[in-house]
This record gives structure tokens, sequence and C-alpha cells, in this order.
């Protein structure tokens, strides 16, 4: 739907088909997997623990595509509390006060994604908001696309890590739990992360690029 930092919706099309008519996204973001699959399900439940990306989907779930159209254009050097705006931009909510300061960046971008959103937003409406942890999410029969902050590798700080950049980051995450509980969800489980992670034994792998244009490689477990 919206840009967001560590979405996949440039890589949703290379990971598994969904094989349930219910999708789950437990660290929802902004549901790059439910969103290009918005029309393979007849339900979609997204869970998010950080209330302003929940509080940023339900404005938009609710706005009709004209009055999205309709919004202001950003512009350099102004202030916002959109955090929309920030989005354009790839921030995240940990790096974006209430209210900031317009970025060239955030202006240059935010027209391409609000066009993106337009697209899709009328054919989202049924997706379902659930502001929470993961833990959260009902086990019932579904595709779960499991996406959490990355575990962190090697050395260094984990706040500088890909994982570390959210408010709800890497540092509130115990993998060994994550894994039991990945293990017995219900249905066809799809979890990802990166190379590097070893929370679970991924049987494949996605050749993917960062936002600064660096390759790297998406690993992920899939269980039919």
């Amino acid at each position: 739907m919206f840009k967001f930092y560590g979405a996949k919706h440039r890589l949703a099309a290379l990971y598994p088909v969904p094989t349930r008519s219910v999708i789950i996204e437990p660290f929802a973001g902004a549901a790059g997997y439910a969103v290009h699959w918005r029309n393979a399900a007849d339900r979609v439940i997204l869970v998010e623990k950080d209330e302003r990306v929940v509080e940023l989907w339900q404005r938009l779930l609710a706005m009709p595509v004209d009055e999205l159209l309709e919004l202001p254009t950003p512009e350099a050097g102004e202030r916002s509390s959109d955090l929309l705006v920030a989005f354009a931009a790839g921030r995240t909510t940990r790096d974006t006060p209430k209210t900031f300061t317009v970025t060239s960046r955030m202006a240059e971008r935010f027209n391409p994604m609000r066009r993106r959103i337009a697209e899709s937003l009328d054919e989202c409406r049924h997706f379902e908001l659930v502001h929470g942890d993961y833990r959260d999410a009902p086990n019932i029969e579904a595709t779960w696309f499991i996406d959490p902050p990355y575990q962190p590798t090697g050395v260094g700080r984990p706040d500088r890590t890909r994982g570390g950049r959210y408010t709800h980051s890497n540092a509130n995450i115990d993998y060994d739990e994550l894994n039991g509980w990945t293990q017995s969800r219900r249905g066809q489980v799809i979890a990802c992360d990166q190379e590097g992670a070893d929370w679970l034994q991924w049987n494949g792998a996605i050749a993917a690029q960062d936002t600064s244009s660096r390759g790297y490689r998406e690993v992920f477990w899939e269980r039919c």
C-alpha cells in the first residue's frame, strides 16, 4: 500500500502464492504481500504493534480515493504532521517525530506513492486491522506471511541493523519463541528474514536490493 521501510511490495510476487482464502500478516507494516494478493483472499487480517502505523491504515481504508488524490502535495521545507508524507521517503516512526520538516525526498516521492495507493485502495477495503502484538493474531487456517524485524546478524549495534530501525524493533523479539510460534500456525506458513538469520531452517531464498540499491539475500521458510 504505502511506502514503508522494509516493505515487501517489490518482492511479494517472488514469494510462494497464497493457497488459503485468508491471509494474515502478524507484523503488518505496509502489508506488501497482502496488498499484492488482495484479490486472491476473501479475508485479510493485519496485526500491527505500532499505533501510528495502525492509525495510518485506518485513515487510508476509510478515505475515498478522490479525497486521497486531493491531498495537498507537500513542499520541501514546510512543517508537516502527516506520517504518510514521511513514509514516502522510507522513514520509520522511530525516525519521525509527530511534527517534522518535509525533505526534498519526501516531496519528490509523495505523488508516485499516492498514485500507487489509489490504484489498490478500493480493493483493500476488506482488510481487518488488529492493533497488537503478533501473538494476538488468531490461529486460524490461513496463509501466514510472517515478516518480523530482521534478526541481528554479525557484529555492531543492533539498532543500526535492518531490523533495528523500528519503534518496535528486533530488540523486542525473542526469536526462539518466534520460531515455536511460527511453526504452530495453522495452514500455509511463509516466514522471512535476511541471510544470516538462524531462527528457522530456511528452505528458500530471493535476491533483493535495499533502498540504497545494495544487494542482499532474503531467506524464507515455507510450510504448505
